[in-house]
């Protein structure tokens, strides 16, 4: 018998880890998308895991000094 999973779909992993570093907790993000998807915390910190996310996080020192140098201006 061959079974089939059931996987996520990226764009709800996104979401998911948007809503972590949103509400910086792992079961209110999991609280978030049971309307959408039914997943746990668990899942949900496994999937911060496996995925590169150095491309989402923002350098909020770095992001700071623009928003001087253009006020300076």
């Amino acid at each position: 018998m061959i079974s089939i999973r059931n996987r996520t779909p990226y764009i709800l992993k996104i979401y998911a880890i948007y809503l972590y570093y949103s509400a910086r907790s792992l079961r209110l993000a999991s609280k978030c998308l049971e309307p959408l998807i039914r997943r746990s915390h668990v899942a949900i910190w496994k999937w911060l895991q496996h995925m590169d996310i150095s491309n989402f996080v923002v350098d909020r020192r770095r992001r700071e000094e623009k928003d001087k140098v253009y006020n300076d201006r």
